[in-house]
This record gives C-alpha cells, structure tokens and sequence, in this order.
C-alpha cells in the first residue's frame, strides 16, 4: 500500500514506469543487426535513456518541460546522493542486463535459424590503445565466406585472445549465420561456441581415445575425432593416413601397418598422459648422434595391450618428440 501512494501521490514517479516499458521495449524489438553492428555503443544509449527517466523521477520533474528551469528547482535536491546514485546504479546495471538480453536473441537467431558454411580467415590484427599505464588490447579478424545463395561475404569480427592465437591465415573454419543477414553470425572456435552451438565437447585427446582409435576400422577415426573436438582434417599418403586438428595443434598419424603416432598436447608427459597405473613395464635407452639428432631418448611402456614408445630427440631443428603406439 506504502508503495502504491507512492506513485498515485508522486506525479514524477511515472517517469519510472516509462524507463521500465521503454527497456523491455528495447529488449523485445531492438533489431539485432543494428546491435550486431554497434554492440556496447546501442546497450549505452538505450540504458541511458531509460536511466534518465529515473533521474527524472528522483529529481522530481512532472514534465520535459521541468529540465529547463532544473537548476531553478529545489535547490537541496542535488544535494541528496539519491538523486544522481539510483539513476547511475540503473545505467550500468542496465547496460549489462540489455548486452545479455540482445547476446541470448543472437544466440537463439543463429541455433534456430542459422546455416553453417566453411569461411576462410582472410586476415586477422592485435589493436592496442590507451596510455602507458592503462592498456587495451582488441583481436580483429577478417573473414570470407559463400552464402548459400552463391554471394561472397567478407567481414570483421572481434575475438578473445584465445580464439585469436589458435587460428592462421587462410585456415578454413566453421561458421553459423543468419541466411537474411549474413553479418550476424558465429565463428565455430574456441569452446563456448562450439559447445552452445555444435553440441560438441572440444576436449582434448586423452590416452584413452588413443586406445579406442588404434582399435577402429580407418573409415571410423574421423568421425570419432569429430565427435570429441571441431577441425579435423585428413590427408592420405603412401605412408598411410594423417589426422590433423589445426585448431588443437593436434595430430595423429594411421600408418599401413595399424601403427599410430601421436603428437598432442598432453603427450609430452608419457607418463601422465599414458597413466601410471596402465604401465606394466617401462625401458628408457638414451643414444648420442643416432638417427639424425644428437641425442636421442627413447623410453618404452609395456602396457597389456599395447607397446607405447616415446621419442624425444635434440637436433639441428630443436627439440622433437614424437609417440609411436603398436598392438601387441
């Protein structure tokens, strides 16, 4: 009841009514191209509008007309924290509410409606401003892709640090667009879009896949890669067949013979990665000046099924390691 004499009483108390139709307004109908292409800049100017709204109500104003004489209004009333804090507080907290309301319709656009085509990274820039003190470091890549309706697109689109150090130029990547606009659309990188939009883990390979995967029949691995993480390609030559995830820095090689090698991230560790618990047996032999390096350690796991080898040899090219997987 308090509150309701509040509004019938407070003739300026309608300007908050107003702010709060307006955001939903702005939340339901905000075309989400033009969002799209001015991102925090729009969520600003919204918020800002509706905090005014609130600014008016907490100064009193019955009317627009009221913000030309407001320094001839009361005078004690900027002297209230009130007045300036609660529109202030409303602008921030609106301004994320709004990015987060317009980023779920462009998520839900692109899953609902969405088309996936292969884009290419045509080139990509690190942009660093602000003073020596306070620096800001945005990631920039330019993309081209064909629509389905035959037309080459070209367009830019920030990304995170993450997702901007785990391509190249002229990789080919996944995305999801909107057919009626090509601009709104997702790259098919980095975990978050990969999970929310593919369905897919994009976890890294674990020993445990190495063990089913020596075990498939060659037609069924790249399936199987493609069903733990996005960028799988394959190449085949007369040693056998190549598996590459450009994405991952990730490669498993299929040789004539049922042999796997293996360079992942995890690898490096063959104990780790392998699991101490699955080594029945281990053989570490180090050589000087034997197959082209200049010192070459090899260890072998003995495992029930499987003979692991780990090589890892200093050269004229650096440190090399590689992991050779047989059935016993």
């Amino acid at each position: 009841m308090k509150y309701l004499n509040f509004f019938t009483e407070n003739k300026s108390s309608k300007w908050i009514i107003v702010s709060i139709v307006l955001f939903l307004i702005f939340i339901l109908f905000t075309p989400i191209t033009t969002y799209n292409s001015l991102g925090i800049y729009l969520a600003f100017i919204e918020s800002f509008i509706c905090a005014f709204l609130i600014f008016m109500t907490t100064y009193g104003m019955t009317s627009f007309n009221d913000i030309l004489y407001i320094k001839e209004m009361e005078e004690e009333k900027h002297k209230k924290m009130y007045v300036i804090l609660v529109p202030f507080l409303s602008f921030i907290f609106g301004t994320f509410l709004l990015m987060h309301f317009l980023d779920m319709r462009i998520d839900n656009q692109i899953e609902s409606n969405g088309v996936y085509v292969k884009a290419e990274i045509v080139d990509g820039q690190t942009t660093t401003s602000g003073t020596i003190r306070r620096k800001t470091t945005s990631n920039e890549l330019t993309i081209n892709f064909t629509t389905k309706k035959g037309e080459s697109k070209t367009y830019k689109t920030e990304v995170s640090k993450e997702i901007f150090e785990s391509v190249s130029k002229n990789l080919e990547v996944d995305i999801k667009y909107l057919p009626e606009s090509p601009e709104v659309f997702k790259l098919m990188v980095g975990d978050e879009n990969i999970k929310k939009f593919m369905k897919v883990s994009n976890r890294e390979i674990i020993f445990n896949d190495i063990e089913k995967i020596i075990n498939l029949k060659q037609t069924e691995i790249l399936p199987y890669l493609n069903s733990i993480s996005i960028g799988w390609l394959i190449t085949e030559d007369e040693k056998g067949y190549i598996y590459q995830n450009s994405l991952k820095k990730e490669m498993i090689a299929l040789s004539r013979n049922g042999h796997l090698l293996v360079k992942l991230k995890g690898s490096s560790m063959p104990e780790e990665f392998i699991g101490k618990e699955k080594i029945l047996n281990k053989v570490v032999v180090t050589e000087k000046n034997t197959n082209g390096y200049f010192t070459m350690t090899k260890q072998t796991f003995e495992l029930k099924n499987l003979k692991v080898i780990d090589i890892v040899g200093i050269g004229s090219n650096g440190l090399e390691s590689n992991m050779i997987i047989e059935k016993k």
